[in-house]
């Protein structure tokens, strides 16, 4: 994701297409950065975001050449600077300007970025720096054909199509318009294809927003990603109106592609068709979310775990819950009654359930139109059996609608998860790949470790409520006061920091389940042992991980701890070794202490000699 300067939760935007735009940009990798508005070039009316900001955003009357405004400054070190204009709306060209079509009024974008893109190449100049500065025109709403583009938009000598413009046809894929422009701008300016302007782009943004004011990067990233990502989008939209429309739908998804925001969504609209809901989900953290987001609707909507609706129904089973409830017995409450009350049943994490809670849900709801989301990559091995796709389509006789697109995770994070278990239909996700999505720690102290992390997220403005720290069972964190769950009883939440602790018997739906809730950044932590005994660790994910690094640093800093944890070092530090020899190449030496011979080869034998 480009940085922005400044963060989403403190810009302000003039128009829609501003905040299109600022959308649409946060796509580009993060070795773009991104000034939105930029306040210092106003030398009359200055904007304050904030009143830490105030010393900053000061700008002297007497520095007159600080005067005008421009939209967007994007910057890149290999790309140089592409001002932008945005002008949101419909217009229709005249000449050079254009006329707003129900207004009426004449705009000349063209003019005024030219004369702000001067103002930036004059600030380097005086700086004696060189780097090229290209502008382009946005119009968010509306195409122009070739013939309706006015001369001074097309450069004359090298081809750009639709000239310096950005029209409604490029929102497919503003990141691709954006490093088109600032190509044809390095060229058209007699840059080299190899010069770089890191120097340049960091002499400017340090002028324009000084380090002092960077802090907290990652807390407004955070942010950022919650606005920007976590919406529901047009196709999302579309899938709510289309089962608005029909009787029942079934939704596949892989992790973070919207499926619990449709079905909420699709809660609320039949609540205002004044439609009885029941909303059913296998985990009470989710459950309890997604109730409180929805509270505003009142008894329109009921939100309820599957086995708590199946106890309201039986009180025996009620009973029965206060020692150790068989939740495999839960849907028997449901066999021979037909619900009456509710008009529409929305089950969310549907792959969790099993076969027979399916087939009773099907019967007791038989008279409500029934829709029902899952994804079978998350169904978590020893815990649960759960339901296929294929299972749930014979069940509900209907074919499942497959979300494409992740929004949730970011795109190192969704690329691992796809690593690890393959979906069986296309995902893409359109948030950039960095390589801070995922991070991983070998840890000797789990808690030691979590508190130099919270220290070192704090000062990046994470507070502890950002974070959850997620294990395969119950964690015993000493001293760490950070809100933590078991990856299954997390299932469906989300948390724009996701801090993993891995374990021997983590397989890889298991990880990839915790790392799928992270919705800005997500850490693995793997205890030492797991590198000691890396035969043993589950995740196929993790074991390559471990099995490629260089254990050389790790081992030899165990050496000096006072207990080490590689059986080479406490062999090293409690044998009292003596006299080694070679056999057949192999080497072996005697423990004194331990009255032994001590093989110091390989796992393997090299020589069946050996072996005899």
């Amino acid at each position: 994701m480009a940085k922005f300067f400044p963060a989403l939760d403190q810009a302000e935007f003039r128009s829609e297409g501003e905040y299109t735009l600022f959308q649409a940009l946060a796509a580009l990798d993060d070795e773009f950065s991104v000034i939105h508005s930029l306040p210092w070039l106003r030398g009359r009316t200055k904007r304050v975001y904030s009143p830490e900001l105030q010393e900053y955003l000061s700008v002297s009357q007497a520095r007159n050449h600080l005067s005008g405004e421009i939209d967007f400054v994007i910057l890149h070190a290999a790309l140089g600077m592409l001002c932008v204009e945005t002008k949101s709306g419909l217009y229709r060209p005249l000449g050079v300007r254009f006329v707003h079509e129900r207004q009426g009024y004449e705009v000349d974008p063209l003019s005024q970025v030219r004369d702000n893109t001067f103002v930036l190449h004059e600030m380097l100049k005086s700086w004696q720096m060189k780097c090229p500065v290209g502008y382009a025109v946005h119009f968010p709403d509306f195409d122009l054909d070739s013939t309706q583009i006015a001369s001074a938009y097309v450069p004359l000598d090298l081809p750009l199509s639709d000239g310096i413009l950005i029209l409604h046809k490029h929102n497919r894929d503003i990141p691709s318009r954006i490093k088109q422009l600032m190509l044809h701008w390095k060229s058209a300016l007699n840059y080299g294809s190899n010069d770089s302007f890191r120097l340049e782009i960091e002499r400017f943004l340090e002028t324009v927003w000084p380090r002092e004011v960077r802090d907290g990067a990652l807390g407004r990233k955070i942010v950022a990603d919650g606005e920007l990502w976590l919406r529901l989008d047009d196709r999302q939209a579309n899938q709510v109106a289309l089962c608005v429309g029909s009787q029942g739908r079934l939704i596949a998804g892989f992790s973070g592609s919207g499926k619990t925001l449709i079905a909420r969504s699709l809660a609320e609209q039949f609540a205002e068709l004044n439609l009885k809901v029941i909303f059913l989900l296998k985990n009470r953290q989710i459950t309890q979310k997604v109730s409180a987001q929805l509270s505003h609707l009142g008894r329109a909507i009921v939100v309820q775990t599957f086995h708590s609706y199946c106890e309201s129904l039986n009180p025996i089973n009620r009973e029965v819950a206060a020692g150790e409830p068989n939740y495999d017995d839960h849907h028997k409450a449901l066999h021979g009654v037909v619900d009456r009350q509710y008009a529409v049943m929305i089950v969310d994490e549907a792959q969790a359930l099993n076969e027979a809670d399916h087939l009773a849900l099907r019967e007791h709801f038989s008279n409500a139109r029934r829709f029902v989301f899952a994804d079978e990559l998350q169904v978590l091995p020893g815990i649960e059996r759960g339901s296929t796709y294929k299972f749930l389509e014979e069940t509900y006789g209907e074919c499942f609608f497959y979300l494409s697109t992740v929004y949730r995770n970011p795109g190192g994070i969704t690329q691992t998860m796809l690593e690890m278990r393959q979906p069986r239909h296309e995902v893409t996700c359109p948030r950039p790949i960095t390589g801070e999505d995922l991070g991983r720690k070998i840890s000797r102290d789990i808690s030691k470790t979590l508190r130099l992390m919270m220290a070192s997220l704090a000062k990046d403005g994470v507070s502890k409520q950002d974070v959850i720290v997620l294990g395969q069972y119950s964690l015993s964190l000493a001293g760490i006061d950070l809100p933590n769950s078991t990856i299954s009883a997390y299932r469906g939440m989300e948390a724009p920091v996701v801090i993993v602790v891995a374990g021997f018997e983590m397989d890889d739906t298991t990880l990839a389940c915790a790392l799928g809730r992270a919705t800005t950044r997500a850490y693995i932590i793997v205890p030492i042992e797991l590198l000691v005994g890396v035969r043993g660790v589950k995740s196929d994910f993790l074991r390559k991980l471990l099995e490629k690094m260089d254990r050389v640093p790790i081992i030899e800093q165990d050496a000096l701890e006072a207990e080490p944890r590689f059986i080479v070092n406490r062999v090293q530090r409690y044998a009292g070794l003596e006299g080694r020899h070679q056999v057949f190449g192999e080497g072996f030496a005697y423990a004194s202490k331990w009255r032994r011979w001590v093989y110091e080869g390989g796992i393997r034998w090299s020589s069946r000699g050996v072996q005899l």
